[in-house]
């Protein structure tokens, strides 16, 4: 699903007034959450993103903390310049204003990329860089109480009685039922894909959608990132490079399972 383009003239003017003049606007490829923009201004390029609904604009708030959270870190994440909130037809709604990063997405260079030395290369620093993030002390300000995973699975239960998800009751009971041994939690991403992850002149040079980030089980990266049975990797070769990066063996496949199944509900 695509959301149309975000024209001028629907920017709020608080936020028009930090980009103007504006020279253009381009639009790049959208997903389902929001409505994404790359405009170019007097100073360079921004990246401003709309979200709207209760959910998808609380997801945009959430991504501004991340970002501002992890302003100091060593990880390749845009830059938050700016937020604000307001109503869109009685509902929620946020904008986030943010650096622009240069790229495409891994996945498309992959598409394309016959080179299998260059392959490899790419998805071994692919691996390593989830290795960086896990590996990169949680901000404070981004520390949770309880377990992460019932968390995710009372937000499941409210997604799934409330919005449109992939997931079943019958999926979320079995969840609920075998959840995977508990482990120490680290800082991620959320949303470890190869769209999210930006590659400019042969290397990655940044990682956008920090929405679902902070304190969680970084088997839940690990899965979206490279379970076979639902990445792009699912070549031999692609697998071996990227856990060679990673710098260790994966999971049990029923893990890797368990929270590919869980990330139908978000």
């Amino acid at each position: 699903m695509s959301r149309p383009a975000l024209p001028l003239s629907a920017i709020p003017a608080e936020l028009r007034a930090r980009i103007e003049p504006v020279r253009a606007l381009h639009y790049p490829p959208q997903g389902a959450t929001s409505t994404v923009a790359i405009i170019e201004g007097a100073d360079g390029r921004v990246v401003l993103k709309h979200a709207r609904g209760r959910r998808w604009s609380a997801w945009l708030a959430r991504e501004y903390a991340v970002l501002r959270a992890l302003a100091d870190s060593d990880l390749p994440v845009p830059r938050a310049l700016a937020y604000l909130a307001d109503q869109h037809a009685g509902q929620p709604a946020g904008w986030l204003l943010m650096s622009y990063l240069p790229g495409e997405p891994l996945g498309t260079v992959l598409a394309r990329l016959n080179n299998a030395g260059a392959r490899a290369q790419l998805l071994s620093a692919w691996g390593a860089l989830l290795r960086r993030i896990h590996q990169t002390p949680i901000p404070v300000v981004l520390r949770t109480t309880g377990p992460w995973l019932d968390a995710q699975l009372a937000e499941a239960r409210y997604n799934l009685a409330h919005d449109r998800v992939d997931g079943s009751p019958a999926l979320l009971q079995r969840l609920e039922r075998a959840q995977p041994t508990p482990i120490a939690e680290t800082l991620i991403h959320g949303d470890y894909t190869l769209d999210n992850t930006l590659v400019a002149d042969g290397i990655i040079s940044g990682l956008i959608d920090w929405a679902r980030g902070g304190p969680g089980d970084p088997r839940y990266d690990l899965a979206l990132a490279a379970c076979p049975t639902r990445s792009a990797l699912r070549r031999r070769t692609d697998q071996l490079a990227f856990w060679q990066g990673y710098g260790s063996q994966p999971p049990d496949a029923a893990t890797l399972r368990y929270f590919v199944d869980l990330y139908e509900f978000f």
